[in-house]
């Protein structure tokens, strides 16, 4: 089966953030696998206290629409990170090739876009 690329149809200019996480994606290529796995888990953590700071603002100010961002980002962390945990078998008990239906995870990403109005209304 090809492999297809995910057309969310947005018109974004890639984040510098982005390009330095892309950029990251292609050095791990380079270490060996059980580095590959430790730089992954790394990331996973940074992620997390990334999420942390942004709950804690949320909390300390009141602020409804950081709390909802923080709630919609904890969401796509959980269910990114699950599926790439399983895609390097870092999990003991993880099957590789169990995962979301493709459809399903496409929905579950227009969901979140829409709910951040970062996607299509439709």
């Amino acid at each position: 089966m090809p492999q297809r690329s995910l057309d969310l149809d947005l018109d974004l200019e890639l984040h510098p953030q982005t390009a330095r996480q892309r950029q990251g994606r292609e050095s791990l290529a380079a270490l060996s696998e059980p580095e590959q796995r430790a730089a992954v888990l790394a990331r996973h953590r940074a992620e997390w206290a990334d999420h942390l700071d942004l709950w804690w603002d949320a909390h300390h100010t009141r602020n409804l629409e950081l709390a909802r961002l923080a709630k919609l980002q904890a969401e796509t962390l959980r269910i990114r990170q699950a599926d790439e945990r399983r895609a390097w078998s870092l999990d003991a008990d993880a099957d590789p090739t169990v995962t979301l239906d493709p459809a399903q995870n496409l929905a579950r990403i227009h969901e979140l876009l829409r709910a951040l109005n970062l996607g299509p209304a439709h």
